[in-house]
């Protein structure tokens, strides 16, 4: 079962035709937008899901696993640590 915001954000990403590549969440735990996005890019794509909480970077990490596509690479960063890749994403 997916919150509203994550089935609204499956909308969005069909609606608009959101080109698949690399992707970064920020504040990813507990997965359920990260699973959407994953299922979303399937193989032609990358999603960075960044969790700054290291307890939550832990239950992402659970739940990526158990979601299954291996598209999905779990951090456990502060946002700022992003800020040289601008643009990468």
């Amino acid at each position: 079962m997916q919150e509203a915001s994550s089935m609204f954000i499956e909308h969005v990403l069909k609606s608009l035709k959101i080109p698949k590549g690399i992707y970064l969440d920020l504040a990813a735990a507990p997965g359920g937008k990260s699973t959407l996005l994953s299922t979303f890019l399937g193989d032609e794509g990358t999603l960075v899901a960044n969790e700054v909480i290291q307890s939550r970077a832990q239950i992402l990490k659970e739940n990526a696993i158990k979601w299954g596509l291996g598209n999905i690479i779990v951090t456990n960063n502060d946002p700022d640590h992003f800020e040289p890749l601008e643009g990468f994403f």
